[in-house]
């Protein structure tokens, strides 16, 4: 473990580059120092995840990887770091100095404007992360600098899960503290299994909102579990403020994500506002179904329950610069035309995966419950038409997923391997509902029948198999699978 103090205290530089001045932050993993860039003369912020020690080569190698590709993104509201390395095992990270400080020194302080400024700038920093698969994990106003121009910067992002386990075996540590700040953090991932979406950063950004407004966060100390004790209630009845800026706030603090705007909404949203047009914009859209899939992120995909007017603007939706489609009539036909790109999208993050077998079948089951939903909404002819063709690949994918676990079970039955058949049998079963119609024909035929008629509600360690009455050499008897093991959502 690196001892900075040590090394400012000695005058020997950082990595023979930089010269440590005084410690300007810090905490979980790292500490933030003003240094002195040797080659250059100009000061920056040294950010050192001093409690790593002797990273493993795997850590070292994602850490590179990730970063290379967080040093790629170019955005104004993104403080992009100009370089990184890892310096005796310990990685560290060179940003620009924002001497202004961070957005934590006005806290309970703001105006209306400028709030409404700060959701526009953080959302369109979040916007343009989440469009390259990445989640911030510690949006809160420590985390949001301001440069010299007074332009709002998020800062301290990039650092995946994977990474943070990583850091986490090399510091030799039980620690199994969800990434974030508490006080900052969703239900979602506090609760006992845990999931990283992109709406995680909307919350706290609507976390952040709250206390720059209120002078302290929604839910105290513990965010999201106090929020799901209060059953999702935030109060703003004090807060001298706009019924749209509330209304935003309470919004991006839903409880369920599905419920939260997306950052391109938010950025929408406040750019209406600025233009005068934001005193009837509706968000208050119901969606009932996530999935997701983290790249040291996430996919998230919704269906929808009630569609109402999503924006006042007529919109071009791409999906993957083959078709397009100008959306001029029904107020419902672009979120359709969104909900289907997003779950072609989960589809195809699935596909993208060599082995089949490695697919998440969650994932695919949600994207294609959003297609199924969304069939049932009145759109325009043409939009349904084209929503029908981008989802055709899409549907191609599942039941392909679908014939390939449904035959590994049947393979896994018939040696014997009952624990592999189960599981691949469940599997498969989850995709059942969804996949084409012409699909039996590609699925194998068992020489024995697997029946749950034949097993009532006894246990499998209890039941007796029944050997087939003329049973192929090599094959062993009947698999008994227990009823409720294959239960579709129905119940049936």
């Amino acid at each position: 473990m690196i001892n900075l103090y040590q090394l400012r205290n000695v005058d020997v530089p950082l990595d023979n580059h930089y010269q440590l001045i005084e410690r300007i932050g810090g905490g979980g993993f790292s500490e933030v120092w003003l240094a002195k860039d040797l080659r250059s003369q100009v000061q920056v912020a040294l950010k050192v995840y001093s409690s790593v020690q002797d990273m493993d080569e795997e850590g070292i190698k994602m850490f590179r990887k990730e970063f290379s590709l967080v040093c790629n993104l170019n955005h104004t509201n993104i403080l992009k770091p100009f370089t990184f390395d890892i310096y005796e095992g310990c990685p560290y990270i060179v940003l620009p100095y924002c001497e202004k400080g961070s957005m934590a020194k006005y806290v309970g302080k703001l105006r209306e404007d400028e709030l409404w400024d700060f959701a526009g700038q953080v959302a369109a920093g979040l916007a343009y992360m989440h469009k390259h698969q990445i989640i911030h994990q510690d949006i809160k106003p420590g985390n949001v600098l301001i440069n010299g121009d007074g332009q709002l910067m998020i800062t301290d992002f990039g650092i995946s899960t994977g990474i943070r386990k990583t850091m986490k075996r090399s510091k030799k540590t039980d620690d199994g503290a969800r990434d974030g700040t508490i006080a900052y953090m969703s239900y979602e991932c506090l609760k006992d299994s845990p999931v990283n979406v992109m709406a995680r950063d909307i919350w706290a950004l609507g976390a952040s909102m709250y206390e720059l407004a209120m002078g302290d966060v929604p839910f105290g100390d513990y965010g999201g579990l106090t929020q799901k004790a209060k059953r999702g209630n935030v109060s703003m009845d004090s807060a001298n403020l706009s019924s749209s800026l509330k209304n935003l706030i309470k919004k991006c603090l839903s409880l369920d994500p599905w419920d939260r705007p997306s950052a391109e909404d938010v950025v929408n949203i406040v750019a209406s506002h600025k233009a005068g047009k934001g005193k009837h914009i509706d968000i208050s859209f119901n969606m009932k179904k996530i999935a997701m899939s983290v790249v040291g992120v996430a996919v998230v995909v919704c269906s929808i329950v009630v569609l109402q007017t999503w924006t006042e603007n007529d919109s071009i939706l791409e999906t993957d610069g083959k078709a397009e489609a100008k959306v001029n009539n029904n107020p419902n036909d672009s979120i359709f035309m969104d909900l289907i790109a997003k779950a072609n999208n989960a589809v195809n993050e699935e596909k993208s995966k060599k082995n089949i077998e490695a697919r998440n079948v969650e994932n695919l089951c949600a994207a294609a419950k959003i297609y199924k939903d969304v069939t049932g909404v009145e759109v325009s002819d043409s939009i349904r038409v084209l929503g029908d063709k981008m989802w055709s690949g899409a549907q191609t994918v599942i039941d392909e997923t679908y014939i390939f676990l449904y035959n590994k079970g049947v393979e896994y039955s018939e040696i014997g391997a009952t624990d592999a058949a189960k599981n691949f049998g469940k599997k498969s079963l989850s995709l059942k509902n969804y996949v084409s119609s012409g699909v039996s024909s590609k699925l194998k035929k068992t020489n024995h029948k697997v029946s749950q008629r034949k097993i009532n509600n006894q246990s499998l360690s209890s039941s007796k198999p029944t050997a087939s009455k003329s049973p192929p050499q090599g094959v062993i008897e009947e698999i008994i699978i227990k009823k409720e093991d294959f239960k579709d959502e129905k119940g049936n």
